[in-house]
């Protein structure tokens, strides 16, 4: 089949949501079928310089991408996209940019939608209105299927959660380990995504005023929040914290594979980027599938978790990981010790979470959507 993916993310980019993208059309392809990607290409997010797109997200050459016009005018849009259908005839169309949905739907086509938050007040009404010419609605997480099967009632049948998922094939062909440039203290607590509010930063920091014997390591953030940490670790004198930057997703891996105690301190309001703003004014909490939680499942590190709702539809207590109070630094602190000074718990841990990462691939997410 030909799908064409629609897509709002600005490829190349920093942003979580075009890695998503990637790995989905990756899968697609990899399933037999033609897959061609309409993307953004510049705004505040993009990254220059890079030669290779396929490469620079570590996904196969196997489909392939398209920009819309860098000045992002609607009626240019509009013509654009028109005429990639038109010239394309394919069989699905499938996205997350909404809008060019909708738009497919009234030139003929009967789109699927992925949404990753509740629906606007106005999107409502034209999913109500439309909702018989949709296809399919896929979701990231129950807990969204149940606020989005409220919002469009009539729709409900339709709705299908498919939480995001991990490229198994390459932690499986990483064996190598990254070998860092600091070593005062032998345990690595790591931890790998942005740095901005509601990702539990400020709380990794007083972890790490408890903790001097272990060296706490952050990947991830843009020049800002990477400089404003930096001062944050100035002013409270923290020695044992390193702030790397950004890594590219293709070369992630071996990081993750290289600590010692993987941690994901989600705190009841997280934060999060979007293609229009610096920063949303909206909290994902309540619906969210991060993709670092299946990687973290995938590295074959042990995990502590915030205790959130939303994250025991894949996280289990003292089984693929711990669990912990968000915002408890105490109850982060003694289940770190408790990893540390229990190896055999840490193996039990780690086993389970790599049985549980096996049903969440891109390719079985890809499968599922496509039934």
């Amino acid at each position: 089949m030909k799908i064409l993916y629609l897509s709002n993310s600005t490829i190349p980019s920093y942003t979580a949501n075009s890695i998503q993208v990637m790995k989905m059309c990756e899968a697609f392809s990899k399933l037999g079928h033609e897959v061609t990607l309409i993307s953004r290409y510049r705004n505040e997010y993009l990254i220059e310089n890079i030669d290779n797109v396929h490469r620079y997200y570590g996904v196969s050459d196997n489909f392939n991408v398209k920009y819309l016009p860098r000045k992002i005018i609607l009626i240019k849009t509009i013509i654009y996209q028109y005429n990639v259908l038109k010239k394309i005839k394919p069989d699905i169309v499938f996205g997350r940019d909404i809008s060019s949905c909708l738009f497919c739907i009234l030139i003929g086509y009967k789109p699927i939608i992925e949404l990753h938050s509740p629906l606007k007040k106005s999107r409502k009404l034209l999913f109500n209105l439309f909702g018989n010419k949709i296809k399919k609605i896929v979701v990231i997480s129950d807990a969204l299927k149940s606020i989005i099967v409220k919002q469009i009632p009539k729709s409900s049948s339709k709705i299908i959660v498919a939480h995001d998922g991990v490229n198994l094939d390459a932690f499986k062909r990483n064996n190598t380990k990254v070998l860092f440039d600091f070593n005062e203290n032998k345990f690595i607590a790591g931890y790998i995504g942005s740095l901005y509010s509601g990702r539990g930063i400020e709380e990794i920091f007083e972890m790490a005023k408890e903790l001097s014997d272990i060296t706490f390591v952050l990947i991830g953030g843009n020049e800002k929040d990477i400089q404003d940490r930096k001062e944050q670790i100035k002013n409270n004198n923290i020695k044992n914290v390193k702030l790397l930057g950004f890594i590219n997703p293709n070369d992630i891996i071996s990081y993750y594979c290289s600590f010692d105690i993987l941690l994901m301190p989600y705190q009841t309001r997280v934060m999060v980027h979007n293609a229009d703003t610096k920063k949303s004014n909206k909290g994902t909490a309540k619906w969210m599938s991060p993709i670092k939680m299946f990687e973290y499942l995938a590295s074959g590190v042990p995990i502590i978790s915030s205790d959130l709702p939303v994250l025991r539809e894949v996280l289990v207590d003292e089984y693929n990981c711990i669990l912990v109070s968000p915002d408890n630094i105490n109850e982060w602190i003694e289940a770190i010790k408790k990893i540390r000074n229990d190896l055999v718990l840490s193996k039990y841990l780690v086993d389970n979470a790599l049985n549980d990462i096996k049903k969440y691939s891109w390719n079985e997410r890809a499968k599922k959507i496509l039934e």
